[in-house]
Formats: C-alpha cells, sequence, structure tokens
C-alpha cells in the first residue's frame, strides 16, 4: 500500500478513536454540516455578527466554510420572525425541528414536506436531505457571441446519529465564457473552482468554444468532543474576512484533504492537510503529480470587538509521498522544515477584525512568503521582500435597512507566492490558491448589496485592479507559476514593475427569489483592460434561472 494511502488511512482511524472514546458519555451534541461558500448565507452570517456589535465566544467566521451550527447561534430569539432570518432557520431544520413547520405545499404529499428540501428522510436516528441544483444563465456578449452556463445536478446531506454527518454534490456542466476569460483559462490549462475539462466547438451556439465539465466534492465530518470536530473530503476552504484571502481563497479546484477545528474558550484552532496537484501541461490521459500542503490558523477573539488570526502554512514535495513531520497539529512548521533540511515553502500570517459602532466591521490580513526587516529598511526593492497587504471595511444597515456595503484594498509584492523550485508554488491544479491574480499587483474592491423586498435583491461588484505584467520571457513577478530564480533583477523591484495593465471591472445582478432557494436572475458585466496603449473593453447582458446554487462573478 503506498505511503500516501496508509496516511490518509491513519487519519480516519484517529478521527474514529477520536470519536468512539466519547461514546459513553451521558452529555450528547449535535455535529457539524457547512454551508456552501460564497452564498447568501455566509453574507448573512457576517451581517448578524456586525449588528449584534460583539463577538460570540464559539462563533469565527474567519475560518470558511462556516458550520450551519454556527450560523444557528447567532440567529436570536429576536431576530427568528425577521423577514430574512426566519429563511435561515429553514434552510437547516435539522438544527431547529420545531421552529420550522412543514411546508402547506407539499407535492404529492413526498415532495417539499419543508419549504427548504426537495426531498427528506427522517427515520431512527437516520437523516438525509436531497435537493437538485440547476443553473441555466444566458447571455450576450458585445461583438463576440452567445455567454451560457448549463449546470444540472444533486445535493445530499444527512445525519447517522448526532455526531456523524456527510454532504455530496455533483453537478455536469457546460459553460461559453467571455472572450477574456476564455483567452485566460486556454492560457493557463486551467478554469477557476474546477479541474479537469474538455472543449468543443459547437455550430448550434454560433460556433463558440464549449467548456465541459464535471463539479463536485464532499466530506465526512465527526463531533469528536464537543471541542472538536474533524471532517475529511474533497472540497476548499477560505481563510479571513474579505473578499479575496491573501492566505487561502476557493478560487482553486477542490482537494482532498482532512480538516480539525478545535474551539475552547475565544480561541478556534483550525489544522488543514492536504494533497495538491503539481502543475501541468494539458494534453493526453496522464496520472497527474501530487504535492502536499499542512496548514493551521487560530483564531482568537482578543477582546469582545476584536479577532486576531495567526496563519502559517507550508507546500512541500515527497517522492513517497505526505512527510509525517508535518503532522504534528501544534509545533511551528518553519521549524519542522529547518530540522529537515528541506528548503520547503512557508507562509505566515496575520488577519485581524474589529466591530465598530454596531453597523460596521474593519478587517485586514497580511501574509509573509519571505521577509526581511533589515532589507526592508536598506534594500526596499530586495526581491525577497515578498509580502501581502489587506485592508478593508464592511458596513450592514447603513444608512437605510437592507443596504450592505464592502470596501477593499490588496497590495502584493512581485514573486510572492513563488519558490525557487516550481512544483512547490502556492499552487493547485494550475490555479493560485490565494489572489486568482498571483502577485505583483494592487486593486480596489467594491461590493454593494440592497435589499428591495424580502426576495428582491440588487448586487453591485466592481474593481479596480493594476497589475504589472511579464515583458516576452522577462520575469517581473506577477506570475506565480515561474521558478523566482528566473526574477529580472535581485535590487530594485517595486509593485507594477513590468509592463502595467489596469483593468476596471463592473457587474449589476437583480435576482428575485421566488421559492426557498429558487432564483431569477438579470444581469449586465462590463470590463476594460488598458496594456501597452490598447484597450480591451467588453459588455454582457444575461438572465437565468438558479434552483441550489449560487451566481459565481470571476473578477479578474
Amino acid at each position: 500500500m503506498p505511503r500516501t494511502t496508509r496516511i490518509w488511512l491513519y487519519c480516519l482511524a484517529f478521527a474514529g478513536l477520536l470519536s468512539a472514546a466519547d461514546v459513553s458519555a451521558q452529555e450528547s451534541w449535535a455535529g457539524e454540516t457547512f454551508l456552501p461558500m460564497s452564498s447568501w448565507y455566509g453574507d448573512a452570517a457576517e451581517r448578524l455578527e456586525i449588528l449584534q456589535g460583539q463577538f460570540d465566544d464559539a462563533v469565527h467566521l474567519g475560518q470558511k466554510p462556516i458550520s450551519r451550527e454556527t450560523l444557528h447561534r447567532l440567529v436570536g430569539p429576536s431576530d427568528q420572525e425577521h423577514r430574512h432570518y426566519r429563511r435561515l432557520l429553514e434552510h437547516s431544520p435539522e438544527l431547529s425541528p420545531h421552529d420550522v413547520p412543514e411546508s402547506r405545499k407539499a407535492i404529492l404529499k413526498y415532495f417539499y414536506r419543508t419549504p427548504a428540501d426537495f426531498y427528506t428522510v427522517n427515520k431512527d436516528g437516520f437523516e438525509l436531505r436531497i435537493n437538485p441544483i440547476i443553473n441555466v444563465q444566458a447571455g450576450q456578449e458585445l461583438d463576440e457571441g452567445l455567454v451560457v452556463h448549463n449546470s444540472k445536478g444533486i445535493d445530499v446531506r444527512g445525519f447517522l446519529g448526532r455526531r456523524l454527518n456527510f454532504h455530496t454534490y455533483l453537478t455536469d456542466n457546460q459553460t461559453i465564457y467571455p472572450k477574456y476569460l476564455w483567452d485566460k483559462f486556454m492560457r493557463d490549462g486551467a478554469i477557476p473552482y474546477e479541474g479537469r475539462y474538455v472543449t468543443y466547438l459547437s455550430s448550434t451556439l454560433g460556433d463558440r468554444s464549449v467548456v465541459d465539465y464535471f463539479s463536485g466534492g464532499g466530506y465526512v465530518s465527526v463531533q469528536a468532543m464537543r471541542q472538536m470536530n474533524i471532517s475529511f473530503g474533497h472540497g476548499r476552504q477560505f481563510l479571513g474576512d474579505g473578499i479575496r484571502s491573501l492566505q487561502l481563497s476557493d478560487y482553486a479546484n477542490a482537494r482532498l484533504y482532512l480538516q480539525l477545528r478545535t474551539r475552547v474558550w475565544k480561541f478556534q484552532y483550525q489544522n488543514l492537510f492536504t494533497e495538491l496537484i503539481e502543475q501541468f501541461d494539458r494534453g493526453n490521459d496522464q496520472l497527474l503529480k501530487r504535492k502536499y500542503m499542512a496548514t493551521h490558523h487560530l483564531s482568537i477573539h482578543a477582546r469582545k470587538w476584536l479577532n486576531i488570526g495567526l496563519f502559517e502554512s507550508v507546500v512541500f514535495s515527497r517522492e513517497d509521498g505526505f512527510d509525517f513531520a508535518y503532522l504534528n497539529p501544534l509545533i511551528l512548521y518553519r521549524f519542522i522544515e529547518h530540522q529537515l533540511g528541506s528548503p520547503d515553502n512557508v507562509l505566515v500570517g496575520l488577519n485581524a477584525k474589529a466591530l465598530i459602532a454596531g453597523h460596521l466591521s474593519l478587517y485586514g490580513q497580511v501574509v509573509l512568503d519571505e521577509f526581511s526587516f533589515k532589507k526592508l529598511r536598506d534594500e526596499p526593492g530586495w526581491w525577497a521582500n515578498k509580502f501581502g497587504l489587506q485592508m478593508g471595511l464592511r458596513g450592514e444597515d447603513v444608512l437605510l435597512d437592507g443596504l450592505h456595503f464592502q470596501l477593499e484594498w490588496n497590495r502584493l509584492r512581485p514573486y510572492t507566492y513563488t519558490h525557487n523550485d516550481i512544483k512547490i508554488n502556492y499552487t493547485h491544479y494550475n490555479q493560485p490558491l490565494a489572489h486568482p491574480l498571483g502577485a505583483n499587483l494592487q486593486e480596489y474592491l467594491l461590493n454593494v448589496n440592497y435589499d428591495l423586498t424580502r426576495n428582491l435583491r440588487i448586487e453591485l461588484r466592481s474593481a479596480l485592479m493594476w497589475q504589472g505584467l511579464d515583458i516576452d520571457t522577462l520575469n517581473f513577478g506577477s506570475d506565480i507559476f515561474l521558478s523566482n530564480t528566473s526574477r529580472v533583477a535581485d535590487d530594485g523591484n517595486e509593485i507594477l514593475q513590468g509592463t502595467e495593465s489596469l483593468t476596471r471591472y463592473a457587474d449589476v445582478n437583480l435576482s428575485y427569489q421566488f421559492k426557498h432557494n429558487c432564483f431569477v436572475d438579470l444581469n449586465a458585466t462590463w470590463r476594460s483592460q488598458e496594456n501597452m496603449g490598447n484597450t480591451n473593453e467588453t459588455l454582457i447582458i444575461g438572465a437565468g434561472i438558479r434552483v441550489n446554487a449560487i451566481r459565481r462573478r470571476i473578477v479578474l
């Protein structure tokens, strides 16, 4: 049996032993399933926390995905009849069965017996919830032709007893991307959030190139003890409170992981052990080479209004699989790397969030790839001063009830996330693990949402993005898939060096929810990019319908 396989089996056995150790305990507690990221429910959790004006010791929203139990804790008794928060409870009836009545409009007595679920089973400690996934979007790109997304699939989640939970989903997808995204994806050999794909030319859709792919994920979650949840599966995580994450984002393809979350008093500590895919050239079927990542993040409610997070991650590659030394859940990875004599790729970071005046939160994030205070003082252009900064402000019910905004600034120095060995750059499946644009950039992002009625919402996503791009074969530090040994210079490096590109982006979406988690969308997207005196501009007008699906905006 390969060493990697043995390790994952040992980890699962460890989880099972922890769970079994407390079987005889007199006090019982429920397990956790997680909410989909980038969904309205995550935004609602952030909103509730800000409006409460102080942190709940058991709620740490900087580690995503968040659990349904977390969202349920945030919805207090006074909120349960609110027009929006009532729907949050309906989305997770397993946590509050007495607060969610059976639907009065059940179909054929068996379907939609609860408002949020197509089909449910609840028998003798076994609970199952099955829902269809449908996402059909169509639009017209100015001067290019049709833009289409067609997705259909199934979502299943459930419980075995009170402490073992599971979730899985699978969709079949066909997408015609806008030209600017198509060009980028074909150059990178990857599409955002997804893995393997095929392309073909559709004569019925105006000879547009169609991307065909499956999307899926799933996990098993065990509540090993009241303070610890262990999950094993295939999915994504996100660290931070921003629109982007400079530490770990959900932009890349789903990956195999083992996650431990331990919550004690004002602390929540997350360990994440992950199998990644090295960068590769697309071609014929091949077994893709693996690399590995170990990450830990400590979230601390230092004050009732202040949260601080500490982050460390290491990406490494071994011929015989995962390195046991990095399974230690507490020790610093930089120390292990030093003891092993191996130059693995270690990142450290800090994030913080402060609740202000009952309607605002101020947040920030720092990531350090390599860093020297002496070099920063004496030689600020030294290539290995690789770091990133984020600052953001989020407001809830500001000026108008139901008006939410988020303003964010990000800045990354050249060569951040890179390594001298391209196998252990901070990437997965030809995609960045943190910022989707890579490095050598600065940007401003603005998101605004306004709830016109209970079921009608208008959303604005906008961005100004500057990036210094490479010139021919010269590596100016934006492409994190290149080895940093090919850098243009050791000293004199600065943000936006190379060919400066400016991208302006705006997306407006009007969404009407006609049934629980069923939406009709009307939207418009405008993008303009200036590069080397040339301007490429596009406008897309579209509409669509979604059932149990999110509408992703790829802001690039």
